[in-house]
């Protein structure tokens, strides 16, 4: 038999690589970060065109701009997106490395560009032609070079010149980035409010720490630090004292660390050889040896208690080299039980009515990151090193550590979850403002503390410190502990913890109310009434209190072990079982555990108003309670099977570190499918569904009649509104001035719907269509979360109401299948989700 030689072949990828980094999904925020991330890479001590040793300099200043709608629409050829800074520059040969995908040459345990590609993904997606104009102090010339996407593709060539321009001057220096032949999303980036705060957010460290200048189309970018109680101030339970914020600088590991290839090594796997300064490591994977340094892994920063609870804004910043990787974390508040393998939820538990208030900024710059720096990655021993240090591996709970054999948690978050977990009672016991109402009770307060904290963030010198805040709980205290106070007694709070201390002392520091005799009351039950989530003081559920002489740890535990933690008072309804929907509810190809979903049918009294009341269990159970005379159910023909796959959609989404791809819709579609095959509909009919639901949409944004602005509607979508409008035996308003408002919605085609709600997401939040919140969502990345999960309910709804007649389900493939029943199940999560109108 002949044999074969081997031979080699070019797997050279297509300049077309390029263009497919632009489908990376990579938000605008994170665009942005990635140039500034460049830029301060190579000035952030403050001294741009000069060495680090030179004292003083010039701030480094990076600014951005924008195209405007006007410019975008009308001079699209000259729409730019700018990117300018005044750094020291690069070398012609810097800036061929620099432009090339996938190359750096910094060390990503000293610098925050981390990855060449990074620069590439995002001038690629904000549009598809990119030049680049540098030069360093010194220099007679720019370096110019332009990389247009279209041209490489075109001429299959990574070829890119680099063109030379005279300096007027030569101690200019910076680099200047201009991005043309934007993608259309760039068309509406100065709309985008919350891009400038976003990115305060992300860089405040940097913003506070270092001469740095961040303009965004001409406005300061200002840093968005966490509004925090003073270090002064702390709490004391069981006769110890808890600060309010702990700092932390610790040495969690060592280890030896190649900059050439990022790896880091045990010793016993590096290579070693002689060379004339001695011993040397090399690095097992690097051809040329890499460059082995011997590191200290050190986890620094603060956690601490935020001035008010909030249901999202609280967490762990997790920070990379000055800059949130990721912002308000909450992963380190969750605990593994060892003996299930089950995560559960240990805060905020206490406080879910108000949410959460531990907050703090971890620098780990030793753990790496994703490509696109959205994530650190989590499943490696340094991650592990920093949560075991700032959480332990004991659960915060006492009752659970001592379960398993643990001494009670010592961590700083497990500290902080003992000194502040609950915020029932108002006053110094546990850092909680409350308000003195007019028969004397203590009512602790948060909606007010909320907007103050609002305040903060806008730079009112007023509400800079903690004094307001302070002010409030001060006020709380002495009012509790006047010798006059009908409601100084010592009810339990509802969690059946007494939050007094043995001495009826106030626990607490930096106070010394007058009058005091001893004894302090407890906060309770929330406020008949009240819309703020404010809770009166002494007015707890009757028959609750503790034990005499039980100490707050044991307090703490008979809270625990007491799962129901239901009140005392008569309920307003009964209820029965439903066992043939209670059970288990999961999907094989989602690789994760059953939910166990218990139902209860209200067979007496209603929900106050509600459809469903939903009560967690642990973190895969839910009590789902239902009341079917709602007219949800009763009216709109809504089953209680959709509620339960709902949640269950909900929770599954929320258990999975990375969707992979699935959406809710998309789960709930799944399920539907697994345990609602029976029932599903024809084509024809969710056709028809859809259409109806999309008009009421339409119908709901109509009414508002918000105007326009700077959305020009297309050509196209006029002339369809129009002719619908005269057809309209009875048209609503006049033709002349259709176009001025959302009135026009009323006439559009559902295509033209989706396109208006993607450039006005605003409108349609916070109860104006939809009850969603939008504009107080703590971040850009959890609004854009919320406008991407409707317009897949849209678009969903739009294929079925477009095309639904053209659509056989049975015997089809089962993607074509799958495809009907996720629009089926957007089209039953928007008709929940819109309102009515006449």
């Amino acid at each position: 038999m002949a044999s074969q030689d081997d031979i080699t072949i070019d797997i050279t990828p297509t300049p077309r690589i390029l263009q497919m980094l632009g489908e990376v999904d990579l938000p605008p925020k994170r665009c942005f970060a990635e140039f500034i991330d460049n830029a301060l890479d190579e000035g952030v001590d403050g001294t741009p065109g000069q060495t680090p040793e030179d004292a003083g300099g010039e701030a480094l200043r990076i600014e951005i701009e924008t195209p405007t709608i006007h410019e975008y629409d009308d001079n699209y050829e000259n729409a730019e997106v700018v990117i300018w800074d005044n750094g020291p520059g690069m070398s012609p040969e810097d800036l061929e490395y620099n432009l090339k995908a996938g190359y750096s040459g910094k060390d990503p345990m000293g610098n925050m560009g981390l990855f060449g590609v990074g620069f590439n993904i995002a001038t690629a997606r904000l549009g598809s032609k990119t030049t680049v104009k540098t030069t360093r102090a010194g220099d007679d010339y720019w370096a110019v070079a332009t990389i247009d996407l279209r041209e490489l593709v075109a001429e299959n060539s990574y070829d890119v010149d680099v063109e030379f321009e005279e300096k007027m001057n030569s101690g200019d220096h910076g680099t200047k980035i201009v991005i043309g032949q934007l993608e259309e999303f760039a068309r509406t980036l100065r709309r985008k409010q919350n891009l400038k705060s976003g990115l305060g957010r992300m860089y405040t460290s940097v913003l506070e720490n270092n001469n740095v200048e961040i303009r965004f189309n001409r406005e300061h970018i200002q840093p968005r630090p966490h509004c925090i109680w003073s270090e002064e101030r702390s709490v004391e339970v069981d006769g110890e004292e808890f600060p309010a914020v702990i700092d932390i600088d610790r040495k969690v590991g060592e280890g030896y660390y190649c900059k050439g290839c990022w790896s880091w090594w045990e010793e016993r796997l590096l290579r070693q050889e002689e060379d004339d300064n001695g011993s040397v490591y090399l690095c097992p994977t690097c051809d040329d040896g890499g460059d082995i340094v011997h590191r200290e892994q050190r986890v620094w920063g603060w956690v601490g208690i935020q001035r008010f609870f909030d249901q999202s804004h609280y967490g762990i910043d997790l920070i990379r080299n000055g800059r949130v990787i990721e912002e308000l974390d909450k992963s380190l508040f969750y605990w593994e039980n060892p003996e299930t393998g089950e995560v559960e939820k240990e805060y905020p538990i206490d406080t879910e009515h108000w949410g959460g208030r531990i907050v703090g900024e971890l620098h780990i710059d030793f753990v790496p990151v994703t490509n696109v720096k959205d994530g650190f990655r989590k499943g490696n021993d340094r991650w592990q090193k920093v949560r075991e240090e700032i959480r332990g591996k004991a659960a915060f709970r006492p009752t659970y550590a001592r379960e398993h054999g643990h001494e009670p948690n010592r961590s700083p978050l497990g500290r902080l979850f003992k000194g502040y977990r609950t915020g029932n009672e108002a006053g110094k016991k546990r850092l909680v403002p409350g308000e003195v109402l007019d028969d004397g009770s203590v009512k602790a307060i948060n909606a007010e503390p909320s907007r103050w904290a609002e305040k903060f963030w806008e730079g009112n010198p007023e509400y800079r410190d903690d004094s307001k805040w302070w002010e409030a709980v001060e006020r709380a205290e002495t009012a509790k502990r006047s010798s006059g106070n009908p409601f100084a007694d010592n009810s339990s709070n509802r969690d059946g913890v007494n939050d007094s201390t043995d001495d009826g002392g106030s626990g607490g520091f930096n106070i010394d109310p007058e009058g005091s005799d001893g004894g302090d009351t407890l906060g309770g039950q929330e406020e008949a009434g009240s819309d703020s989530g404010d809770i009166l003081e002494g007015q707890e559920e009757a028959g609750s209190g503790s034990e005499d002489g039980q100490t707050e740890q044991e307090q703490e535990e008979t809270a625990e072990d007491d799962e129901t933690g239901e009140e005392s008072g008569e309920p307003t309804f009964e209820t029965e079982e439903e066992d043939e929907i209670s059970g288990q509810y999961g999907l094989d190809e989602l690789d994760e555990p059953d939910i166990e979903v218990t139902v209860f049918r209200v067979t007496s009294g209603d929900l106050n108003g509600e459809p469903l009341r939903v009560e967690y269990a642990g973190m895969r159970s839910r009590k789902i309670t239902y009341d079917p005379e709602h007219e949800l159910y009763d009216g709109f023909g809504h089953s209680p099977i959709d509620s339960v796959l709902m949640e269950v959609a909900s929770t599954l989404l929320s258990l999975r570190d990375d969707p992979g791809g699935w959406t809710q819709s998309r789960i709930y579609a799944a399920l539907l499918s697994k345990y609602c095959h029976d029932e599903q509909q024809s084509t024809s009919e969710l056709a028809k569904q859809a259409t109806q639901v999309l008009g009421r949409i339409k119908q709901a944004i109509a009414v508002k009649e918000f105007e326009l602005g700077e959305y020009n509607v297309p050509e196209d979508a006029q002339e369809e509104a129009t002719r619908r409008y005269l057809s309209d035996e009875a048209p609503s308003g006049e033709l002349e001035d259709l176009f001025q408002s959302t009135r026009y919605l009323q006439y559009a085609s559902h295509r033209e719907l989706v396109r208006y709600f993607r450039n006005n997401p605003g409108e349609f939040f916070d109860g104006e269509v939809w009850n969603r919140e939008y504009y107080n969502l703590p971040s850009s990345e959890l609004k854009q979360e919320a406008v991407d999960d409707f317009i897949g309910y849209l678009r969903d709804a739009q294929l079925l109401a477009d095309e639904g007649l053209e659509f056989e389900v049975e015997g089809a493939d089962p993607s074509r299948q799958t495809l009907v029943e996720r629009a089926a199940a957007s089209i039953r999560l928007l008709d929940t989700k819109t309102p009515v109108h006449d």
